[in-house]
């Protein structure tokens, strides 16, 4: 089961809305589940609109190369993240987000 960010939640919500397709067609074409999505969509914890992408934070001067090992390396502040090619993407999202936060 993949985790999902309030974030990416919207950014999913608002491709559907764009998109005009059914959500179960938008669920198919996404890999998502269609019962999941449509919680997301009518669930009451959280609501669909602009505030939700306040989370988002600009990186800034930050730098990002992939090592001949296919890692990558996250460069900001002085501080240098090595993220090993096979992180699970919930942990490499935690890692992003702690990144925005510096």
């Amino acid at each position: 089961m993949a985790y999902y960010s309030r974030q990416q939640k919207y950014i999913f919500i608002k491709r559907y809305k764009d998109s005009k397709m059914s959500a179960s067609a938008f669920c198919r074409e996404n890999g998502l589940n269609v019962n999941t999505f449509k919680y997301w969509i009518y669930s009451e914890s959280w609501k669909f609109s602009d505030e939700l992408m306040s989370g988002f934070v600009e990186l800034g001067e930050t730098e990002i190369k992939t090592d001949l090992d296919k890692s990558v390396t996250i460069k900001k502040a002085g501080i240098e993240i090595k993220v090993p090619a096979e992180i699970a993407e919930r942990n490499l999202v935690k890692i992003l987000d702690a990144v925005a936060m510096i």
